[in-house]
């Protein structure tokens, strides 16, 4: 099933906050609003929205916003 993710990274703390807020998209969308507007006056922070079935798969295809991960090797 198809879940939403908020990602919030401080470039400056060098830190990056996930929430997973689940299969309702409409109010995935109006939390990422609420939080572009709370960090709008900080340039250093990112916030975007995505979507997909698990974090897992994020962290594979946006593996740029997990620099300290490193997949599983399947053998």
């Amino acid at each position: 099933m198809y879940q939403s993710f908020l990602f919030v990274r401080d470039s400056r703390a060098g830190h990056l906050t996930v929430t997973e807020l689940g299969t309702d998209r409409k109010s995935a969308i109006r939390i990422y609003g609420q939080a572009e507007k709370f960090y709008a006056g900080q340039p250093w922070i990112e916030v975007i929205l995505l979507g997909s079935d698990s974090l897992e798969t994020l962290r594979s295809t946006h593996a740029n916003w997990f620099p300290d991960w490193e997949p599983l090797l399947t053998v």
